[in-house]
């Protein structure tokens, strides 16, 4: 199957289209990074209704806070922000819902992040890996920080990287539905 666009390289949307289900519906593949982010980024756009360039420049700002200050700053006021422009309408019901959004968020940065990590006593909520360090993320919903913390530390979901030459942190986030936002997160050596 060939489409042509005229804006289009035409062998970049054979290869994006994986799948002919019938003649109105297409399954598609995403063929490399840059046009997976630039559909999330759309996608965020959308739902949030804001404009495409306010969103890539919020966007811009947490990759450059990442890469410049670290893990921490980027929690404590990117993050934030990302989960108060949650639209109210929007319910985070419970901790899944809440992770989804801090997963598309850290996805949408460029940050080097997977959730659910088996170790042998349990999941980690996530883990995330850059230049200085390992960060195990435990959440809560209506708790606290610290109780998030507490669980990752007595579980030891850190235990299966502590092997490498990065130092490993634990991550405390609590979702507080009251406020509809995150408390400050907490991070500590393992």
């Amino acid at each position: 199957m060939t489409i042509i666009c005229g804006r289009c390289n035409p062998c970049h949307i054979v290869r994006t289209i994986s799948e002919v289900i019938d003649t109105n519906t297409f399954r598609l593949g995403i063929p490399n990074m840059e046009i997976s982010n630039s559909l999330a980024e759309g996608y965020v756009s959308s739902i949030l209704d804001i404009g495409m360039s306010d969103w890539t420049e919020q966007l811009a700002d947490a990759r450059e806070g990442l890469l410049r200050r670290g893990v921490e700053a980027l929690l404590k006021k990117n993050l934030k922000a990302a989960f108060a422009a949650v639209p109210h309408e929007w319910k985070i019901e419970d901790e899944k819902e809440a992770k989804r959004y801090f997963l598309l968020f850290m996805k949408l940065v460029g940050a080097d992040i997977s959730g659910e990590r088996q170790s042998a006593r349990g999941r980690a909520d996530a883990v995330l890996q850059d230049k200085t360090g390992t960060y195990v993320f435990e959440f809560k919903y209506g708790k606290t920080p610290r109780e998030a913390l507490g669980q990752a530390r007595t579980k030891e979901y850190g235990n299966p990287w502590l092997d490498t030459s990065l130092p490993v942190f634990y991550v405390g986030v609590n979702y507080d539905p009251a406020k509809r936002g995150i408390d400050d997160p907490l991070v500590e050596p393992a």
